[in-house]
């Protein structure tokens, strides 16, 4: 029996992200998600990524978080037939740089754009997980400081979260 949860997780091609798409195939259970896509903005092929020979895995390569959210949004629509499915997102995108300002002015707007596409096409989505170590510590003040442009996403993304939570029963993931 297929599952009717359906993961999405950004930066399929780092540690991390290749992590969770692995992870999430079998945990908690074999059967948690239906599906398991994973999004990269490098070209990547399933067979090079290593990744185990499973019907429910996808590789979507070529999605640039750093264009506009209207581009990210016709990406995903383009290149994940069931983006409208996704319950869960795990958000593993990084841009490397080694200072402080650098590094928030690459990442601010991939995680922004993200969850303007995600608002957009994602009507079931329940569980979001931002990733992060501590080098993104200075990012997540950056974006609480920010106008109020993502702190409107996020509660607007909050509040669909909420309502898909009062009138879903949730499985523990």
């Amino acid at each position: 029996m297929s599952s009717s949860n359906h993961a999405l997780i950004f930066g399929a091609s780092g540690v991390s992200g290749w992590g969770t798409m692995i992870q999430a195939l079998s945990y908690p259970t074999p059967t948690t998600f239906g599906s398991v896509t994973g999004i990269t903005n490098r070209p990547l092929k399933k067979d090079d990524a290593l990744l185990p020979d499973d019907e429910r895995i996808m590789l979507v390569s070529g999605v640039n978080l750093s264009l506009t959210s209207e581009a990210v949004i016709n990406a995903l629509k383009a290149n994940v037939p069931h983006i409208n499915n996704i319950t869960h997102v795990f958000f593993c995108a990084y841009i490397h740089s080694p200072d402080r300002e650098t590094l928030s002015v690459a990442n601010t707007p991939i995680i922004e754009n993200a969850l303007a596409a995600l608002k957009h096409l994602c009507p079931n989505l329940k569980h979001f997980v931002l990733q992060t170590g501590g080098s993104v510590r200075h990012l997540i003040i950056r974006l609480a400081q920010k106008k109020n442009k993502v702190k409107n996403t996020l509660a607007d993304l909050r509040n669909t979260l909420r309502r898909s939570i009062s009138t879903t029963t949730i499985q523990r993931v």
